[in-house]
C-alpha cells in the first residue's frame, strides 16, 4: 500500500482577518477606522464621507457646513472630471485638493463614495513650526 504523506502544519500562522461589513457597496469597518484616524490629526476641522451622489453617509461636522461642502466639492469633481475626459477619455480624478486662506480641503473620489477632510492652514502651520524647534 503506498503512504501518503502527512501534511505539515505552517511554521508561521496567517493572521485571520475580519471579513468587513459591506452596506451600499460600502466597506463600513475600514472607512469608519479611516476617519477616526484622520479625524485624531490636530489640524482636521472635519471629515466627510458621500456617495458619488453627494449623499451624506457620515461627518464629523455640523449639517450645514456637510451639506455646503460636500454640494460644492461635488460638483467640483464632476466638472473636474469633465474636463479630464475631454483630454482622455478613459482618465479619472484620484485626489483633489483645494487651499484657501483658511482650509486645505482634500477629496478622494471612488467608484461608490468620495472621501473629503478639510484642514485648519493655521493650525497647519503651528504645528510645522512645533516640530521645526
Amino acid at each position: 500500500m503506498p503512504s501518503t504523506p502527512t501534511p505539515t502544519p505552517d511554521k508561521k500562522k496567517k493572521k485571520k482577518t475580519k471579513k468587513p461589513v459591506k452596506k451600499g457597496g460600502m466597506v463600513i469597518e475600514s472607512t469608519a477606522a479611516t476617519v477616526e484616524r484622520l479625524e485624531s490629526y490636530k489640524s482636521v476641522e472635519g471629515v466627510m464621507v458621500c456617495t458619488r451622489d453627494g449623499v451624506p453617509l457620515s461627518s464629523t461636522m455640523d449639517d450645514t457646513a456637510t451639506t455646503i461642502f460636500i454640494e460644492g466639492l461635488t460638483k467640483l469633481e464632476r466638472q473636474a472630471t469633465s474636463m479630464v475626459r475631454q483630454f482622455e477619455p478613459t482618465n479619472e480624478i484620484l485626489y483633489m485638493c483645494l487651499t484657501t486662506k483658511k482650509y486645505e480641503i482634500s477629496m478622494a473620489p471612488r467608484r461608490d463614495h468620495s472621501a473629503i477632510v478639510v484642514q485648519s492652514r493655521k493650525k497647519m502651520h503651528q504645528i510645522n513650526k512645533q516640530l521645526q524647534t
